[in-house]
């Protein structure tokens, strides 16, 4: 009876080679899924610029046909502000940083950059295109 209280009062735990075990697939695990991750974080990156870019393009255009020409640059210091004023659009900044450069005449160009990803579109070619030469799905500029 006495051996029988001891043997359920023993407390069990793992051992060094099963809590290696565990580390071991944990590391495979992240070791795969990290790479992964960052793909399609890229790409993530790349389509929100995508349709921030055309929100814009369209909005420009509309401001071209009624205005005669398309937006002057800003003053103002506050771009991303200056463009959703003017444009009556919602651009989000979501950590990318917005360029805007009139061109002469009826031309323009912007970017909207990520850390690691710029995405561009110049009036004169209606197309967008990656400036960065990284980008998952848009031809190099």
């Amino acid at each position: 009876m006495h051996r029988l209280k001891l043997l359920s009062k023993q407390q069990h735990a793992f051992t060094v080679t099963e809590l290696v075990i565990v580390a071991i697939i944990l590391a495979l695990i992240i070791g795969i899924a990290l790479p992964n991750f960052s793909k399609t974080k890229t790409r993530a990156f790349e389509r929100d610029a995508i349709a921030q870019l055309n929100i814009f393009h369209e909005a420009n255009k509309f401001y071209f046909s009624r205005e005669g020409e398309y937006l002057p640059a800003d003053t103002s210091g506050d771009l991303l502000s200056y463009v959703n004023d003017e444009l009556n659009i919602n651009l989000a900044e979501n950590d990318s940083t917005l360029a805007y450069a009139p061109g002469a005449g009826d031309t323009y160009t912007a970017s909207l950059a990520y850390s690691d990803i710029t995405v561009q579109i110049t009036q004169n070619e209606d197309s967008l295109c990656c400036s960065t030469d990284n980008c998952p799905t848009l031809p190099d500029c």
